[in-house]
């Protein structure tokens, strides 16, 4: 469905009660593989997807990621 009709996806987040992409036990599949392949579905020469995240969850989550780190939210 991202591949058919999404070009930008936004992700706004609040205080941090947990992580922010899963997967989670129960609660969501493959994020992080899901917005990979999204983002790998385009063409590299005319990038068609765009992505963009911002608030406090979001770099609480990342706080002491390593650069280079293979999450898809640490980029």
């Amino acid at each position: 469905m991202l591949k058919a009709y999404y070009k930008m996806i936004f992700q706004f987040s609040g205080d941090l009660n947990s992580s922010i992409l899963g997967p989670f036990t129960n609660k969501t599949s493959d994020d992080v593989g899901i917005l990979t392949n999204w983002l790998e579905s385009g063409d590299p020469t005319t990038p068609t997807a765009r992505t963009g995240r911002m608030g406090n969850g979001f770099v609480e989550a990342n706080f002491g990621e390593a650069s280079g780190s293979a999450r898809i939210s640490s980029t």
